[in-house]
């Protein structure tokens, strides 16, 4: 099967990167201005203060996110409590903004048991038990119309049950508290089948768990699959509020240590989340505060 193993870009970035003098401003002569390509001067501010360690290694997350989104990057530095960056956007036209936006925004991944499932529009539960602490927020839930990738918002909180849609508006789901979540997961991979024994069809996400993680997950899977704690034998995946995918814990994993994520994904999307997932989270969410193209 083909893999798109984001190991390679991330460390392309960290090469490019070393060659980059990053100690200036963005207006300095001796950034190299590449010819023929569309440069984007951006800054990305964090939602609270960050100390100058947490500022720098933010800086550097987002270099590799913005490789993982297939943008050449010049340079990326902390400058005056927000990042700097000189990115190129050459071909992307009006998708060049929102592909930036995307640098700061919230990127974790949670895998959370299924209490349970109710079809739309009708609502009604055809699989599993909604808890009477969610049962006000899961009856009020609308889901015609989610967008595969929701605005930020402040995550809810991982010991807490939740409820959360699909991506097509076609399902909700009540969800149990937190059970992995992305410092579980060591890399993530962009994977399309290449034969005809591959049980996932089309593009999807392979999550390779850390040696805790996959430990933690062999006792997930064994509860969901006994039936007893949840019964509906499902674990979703959770990218930005959204259930990207919900399967039954039988066809999670090829070895224990890869979570499969199918779903509609392009190769594209495919790739941005996975790309995303392996730079790394960012200890808050940053907003694109200036935006300044140049050619």
């Amino acid at each position: 099967m083909i893999r798109r193993s984001l190991s390679a870009i991330v460390l392309g970035a960290l090469l490019a990167a070393g060659c980059a003098d990053e100690s200036g401003d963005l207006d300095r002569d001796d950034v190299p201005t590449p010819v023929g390509l569309d440069l984007a001067d951006v800054v990305l501010t964090p939602q609270r203060p960050l100390g100058k360690g947490e500022l720098q290694r933010a800086a550097d997350t987002i270099r590799k996110r913005a490789e993982a989104l297939g943008l050449r990057v010049e340079f990326t530095e902390p400058r005056d409590g927000a990042v700097a960056l000189r990115v190129s956007v050459r071909g992307l036209g009006l998708a060049a903004e929102e592909r930036v936006a995307q640098l700061g925004r919230s990127a974790t991944v949670d895998l959370r048991p299924v209490l349970a499932m109710a079809g739309l529009p009708s609502g009604a539960v055809y699989e599993g038990a909604v808890p009477p602490d969610a049962r006000p927020a899961f009856d009020a839930l609308a889901c015609a119309g989610t967008p595969v990738d929701p605005p930020a918002k402040p995550p809810d909180p991982p010991q807490s049950t939740t409820v959360a849609c699909d991506p097509d508006g076609d399902r909700k789901y009540a969800l149990a508290p937190v059970a992995l979540d992305g410092g579980d997961i060591r890399r993530a991979d962009a994977v399309y089948p290449t034969s005809a024994e591959d049980s996932v069809g089309g593009w999807h996400v392979e999550l390779h768990l850390t040696a805790e993680g996959a430990h933690d997950f062999r006792e997930l899977t064994s509860r969901l699959q006994s039936g007893r704690d949840y019964p509906t034998g499902s674990l979703a995946v959770v990218w930005r509020g959204v259930v990207i995918s919900a399967p039954n814990a039988a066809a999670l994993t090829e070895d224990g240590r890869v979570v499969v994520v199918s779903g509609n994904f392009t190769e594209r999307t495919a790739d941005e989340l996975a790309g995303i997932i392996t730079a790394g989270t960012l200890p808050v969410a940053f907003t694109v505060t200036s935006y300044v193209h140049t050619s």
